[in-house]
C-alpha cells in the first residue's frame, strides 16, 4: 500500500473572546503525515463474517422499567462499564455493568439547577468518574458523578453537533457549520478546541456561512472516531482522514475511490452540488463514515450512485494493508444477525442488535450458542437490544 506526504497549513483566524475585547487564536495547526491510501472498489458482493473474525460474544442489557431504551445514540466503554445514550426518547444516560445489569440512570431534564434542557452530547472521565453531559441549549457542559448526582456546571459557550474530551481537559467541539458569534465576531470554523472555561484554542476547517444554503452540506454522522486515545477525524466528502495530536490535526488516512470518485476538490462542494450528490443517482463512490476502529482495522461505509438507497461497507487491515468492500455480510458463525459497528472495544467491533429483528431469525440460529441461549432465556421484542462484540483474527 502506498504512502504519500501531505503537508497542509491551517488557517489561524482572529476571534473575539468571552468579553468584548479581541484577541487572536494563538494555536493554529499544521497538517502533515505520512498517508495509509485505503483504496475502495465498489462491490455488490456478500462476504462471510468468519473471513475477518474468528468468534462474537454478546451482552444482553437488562430490561426494566426503569432501563428501558429508546433508542441507542451513542455508546461509551469506561471503568468497566457501558455508558449509553438515547437523547431523544427517553432523554437518559444509562450506566450498564459489563453483564448487562444497570448502575445508573440519568434522567435530568429541565431549566433548573443540575438539569439539561436538550441533551446533545456526553463524554466520560475515568479519571475523575465523572460523566459530563453536553447541553446545546444552555451551551454548557453538566458534570455528574457515576450514581448520577450533580457535581457542577460549567460553560464552553459553543453550539456543536458532538463534543470529545482531550486528555489535558480541554474539548474538541464538532460545529457542523452551526452558526457561532463571540461578541460580534463570526466563528466559522467547523472543529474548535475550546478549554473548560470556554478559551477557543485552536480552530481547523474554515467554511462560509453565506455559501450554506441547505443542510446537506453539513456532516451526516459523527466526525469523531476513537480506540483508546487515539482520535481521529472524517468529515463528509473529504477524502482525507485526519488524527488529532497535541493541537495538530496530521493527515493519517486517504480514501482512493480511484475512477469511482467525485471529479471536484473538497473546497468547491459547495451546498447545490453536495444536494445533487446526495439526492441524485450518480456515477460516484463517497461519503465514507468511519464506524469502528480498532489497532488492526477500519471498518467503514461508503455511498455508490445512490446515497440513501445504495450503502456499501468495506474492511481496511492496517497489518495487511488491504481492504475488502461489500454490500453485506452473512453470520455464518453462528447464524445470528450481523449489524453495522457502532464502536470498538478491547480490540473486537461492537454492533447492536434489536431484539425483534433477533427474534425473527431464531428458527436459522446454532442450537446452543451464545445467542440462542439469549434468544430462549425469555426474550421479547420491545426488549433492550443486545451488544454484539465481533472478534477479529489478527487482533489476537
Amino acid at each position: 500500500m502506498k504512502k504519500q506526504l501531505i503537508i497542509t497549513i491551517a488557517a489561524i483566524a482572529l476571534l473575539s473572546s468571552c468579553t468584548s475585547n479581541k484577541r487572536k487564536v494563538e494555536k493554529g495547526a499544521i497538517m502533515e503525515g505520512f498517508v495509509e491510501t485505503i483504496h475502495v472498489e465498489p462491490s455488490k458482493k456478500t462476504i462471510p463474517l468468519s473471513f475477518f473474525a474468528d468468534s462474537v460474544s454478546y451482552i444482553r442489557l437488562e430490561t426494566t422499567a426503569k432501563s428501558l431504551i429508546g433508542k441507542i445514540d451513542k455508546i461509551v466503554f469506561k471503568s468497566g462499564l457501558i455508558f449509553i445514550m438515547d437523547k431523544k426518547i427517553t432523554k437518559s444516560l444509562y450506566i450498564f455493568d459489563m453483564k448487562g445489569k444497570l448502575v445508573t440512570k440519568i434522567y435530568k431534564q429541565g431549566n433548573g439547577p443540575g438539569e439539561y434542557v436538550r441533551m446533545r452530547d456526553f463524554v466520560v472521565d475515568s479519571n475523575r468518574k465523572v460523566i459530563e453531559i453536553y447541553d446545546d441549549k444552555r451551551k454548557s457542559m453538566l458534570a455528574y458523578d457515576y450514581d448520577g448526582n450533580f457535581i457542577g456546571e460549567h460553560k464552553i459557550d459553543l453550539l456543536c453537533r458532538s463534543i470529545i474530551r482531550l486528555g489535558n481537559g480541554n474539548y474538541l467541539a464538532h460545529i457542523n457549520k452551526m452558526i457561532n458569534k463571540r461578541g460580534d465576531e463570526l466563528i466559522n470554523y467547523d472543529i474548535i478546541q475550546v478549554s473548560s472555561s470556554s478559551e477557543i484554542l485552536s480552530v481547523f476547517f474554515p467554511f462560509d456561512p453565506a455559501a450554506k444554503v441547505t443542510n446537506v452540506s453539513y456532516d451526516l454522522a459523527n466526525v469523531f472516531k476513537m480506540d483508546g486515545m487515539q482520535i481521529i477525524i472524517s468529515k463528509l466528502f473529504m477524502n482525507y482522514v485526519y488524527q488529532y495530536d497535541k493541537e495538530r490535526l496530521i493527515a493519517k488516512y486517504l480514501f482512493d475511490y480511484g475512477k469511482y470518485g467525485i471529479p471536484y476538490p473538497y473546497d468547491e462542494i459547495n451546498s447545490e452540488i453536495a444536494r445533487e450528490l446526495i439526492f441524485n443517482k450518480s456515477d460516484y463512490a463517497f461519503a465514507h463514515d468511519i464506524t469502528a476502529m480498532t489497532q488492526t482495522h477500519l471498518y467503514f461505509t461508503f455511498a455508490y450512485q445512490d446515497f440513501r438507497n445504495n450503502q456499501m461497507a468495506g474492511i481496511f487491515d492496517l497489518k495487511g494493508n488491504t481492504t475488502v468492500t461489500f454490500k453485506s455480510i452473512y453470520n455464518d458463525i453462528d447464524d445470528g444477525v450481523f449489524n453495522t459497528p457502532v464502536c470498538s472495544y478491547n480490540g473486537k467491533f461492537v454492533s447492536v442488535l434489536e431484539a425483534h429483528d433477533l427474534l425473527s431469525s431464531s428458527k436459522k440460529i446454532h442450537s446452543g450458542s451464545d445467542l440462542d441461549i439469549i434468544i430462549k432465556s425469555g426474550l421479547n421484542a420491545n426488549d433492550n437490544p443486545i451488544l454484539m462484540f465481533t472478534s477479529l483474527k489478527s487482533e489476537k
